[in-house]
């Protein structure tokens, strides 16, 4: 009997070895503070349109609340259904918190948000340039900013990743003047989300925080509850959900977890790695991953923008674009639209998308949010948009680089200087 217990006991001791190899090996980088959740559905957005109109449905049909977190947020006509939608969100009684960002949204006022207000929603500004310095460890100065773009409907549904609210990023909704990529997910992946909220939350206002992440923990406390009770249902919907990963970076409190994953994960691609980002001055660990990995034969191409909403990042790029091109990637300039999309896709199966851009801003300073995605389906509905995107681009060439004037070098490496300088 002793041998018998001895062995089914090394048994499950295999087993579950190997099942945590397994749940390893999907993600090229596990981080251990951040957890791989399973059962998640998630939905991939191109276009504004059904990107928007997906939004604006949860909220109109939100019970519980209604977190939201964003850059941008226009008063256009965007900006202004979505306030009126979370307007009768909290007249319905749900929970609505908004929480902007003061450089982002330069032309909300007062009196546009004044229906929230009235409703008893929370509404917050993030970093006011001119507000009252509580604490100077907290960074209160321009470049400290939230570019997370974030929308929480009840207990698990959750939308992230490059669309502002404004009529730029809805589509045809709108002025259809960004192509961006965006998610919605349904599954234990919205709750991570939640928390990269409240962590957003604490540091543009610590008096509200206390109070949604009481709100949470009363939460989180029944769902244990109830995963305990349903704990056979739930195993059976883990085998079919599709695994995700939600990855943040905040540098002040010591997060860089995109940071590392992206380096891990251009690092760790065998055949190709393809990323789309609009600004393209990758910080020295991004350039040397990309590189080493181009050397060792992986098809790295990007993708960037061609109409540059900053023009001195377009002259900085097009300076550092010649050491990139020479070490063998492929570096393309989307022409038919303004490109806001910030994504990867590795090997047919690793995928990224979110808020994080591959320049020194996001690196260093930005609070950002991307969600890794490991699965093969999803993965193709990225790489298939990168190969359409491809046919309205333009290949950089070293012939075109070399054809610039001396000046014109001069002006583009002064740019790029002047941005190292900045973000230092």
């Amino acid at each position: 009997m002793k041998g018998i217990a001895k062995n089914f006991n090394l048994e499950k001791s295999l087993e579950r070895l190997k099942h945590n190899i397994e749940k390893k090996m999907k993600f090229p980088y596990h981080l251990k503070a951040q957890k791989i959740t399973d059962a998640n559905k998630i939905t991939i957005y191109h276009e504004g349109k059904s990107a928007f109109e997906a939004m604006w449905q949860s909220i109109t049909t939100a019970k519980k609340r209604v977190w939201v977190e964003t850059y941008i947020l226009d008063p256009d006509e965007v900006g202004r259904k979505t306030i009126d939608l979370l307007e009768g969100a909290a007249l319905r009684g749900c929970e609505v918190v908004l929480l902007y960002d003061y450089v982002g949204s330069t032309h909300l006022s007062r009196q546009s948000l004044q229906p929230l207000y009235d409703a008893h929603a929370h509404v917050v500004c993030f970093h006011p340039l001119f507000g009252r310095f509580r604490n100077f460890s907290e960074w209160q100065w321009p470049l400290y900013r939230t570019h997370r773009k974030l929308l929480i409907i009840d207990d698990d549904v959750a939308f992230c990743g490059g669309m502002n609210i404004s009529a730029d990023y809805a589509g045809t909704l709108g002025n259809n003047r960004f192509r961006d990529t965006h998610c919605k997910i349904v599954g234990s992946a919205a709750v991570e989300l939640q928390d990269v909220f409240l962590k957003s939350m604490k540091v543009a206002s610590k008096e509200l925080w206390v109070f949604l992440d009481a709100s949470q923990r009363r939460y989180m406390e029944g769902l244990e509850e109830e995963n305990k009770r349903k704990k056979v249902e739930i195993k059976t919907e883990n085998e079919k959900g599709v695994s995700i990963q939600v990855l943040q970076s905040d540098v002040l409190n010591n997060k860089k977890q995109i940071q590392k994953a992206l380096t891990y994960a251009i690092s760790r691609s065998q055949r190709y790695c393809h990323i789309t980002s609009p600004y393209f001055l990758p910080p020295k660990r991004l350039r040397n991953s990309l590189i080493h990995s181009a050397k060792r034969g992986v098809d790295i191409t990007i993708i960037t923008q061609g109409v540059c909403t900053t023009p001195i990042i377009s002259e900085a790029t097009q300076y550092i674009s010649s050491y990139f091109i020479r070490h063998g990637i492929k570096i393309y300039r989307l022409n038919n639209q303004e490109l806001h999309a910030k994504t990867l896709v590795t090997d047919d199966y690793y995928s990224t998308l979110g808020t994080f851009n591959f320049d020194h801003l996001s690196f260093k300073y930005l609070l950002e949010v991307n969600v890794a995605i490991t699965d093969p389906d999803v993965a193709k509905v990225m790489e298939d948009r990168f190969q359409e995107d491809l046919k309205n681009c333009s290949l950089v060439t070293l012939e075109t680089l070399d054809q610039r004037s001396w000046f014109t070098k001069l002006f583009h490496w002064l740019c790029y200087h002047f941005t190292i300088i900045v973000c230092r």
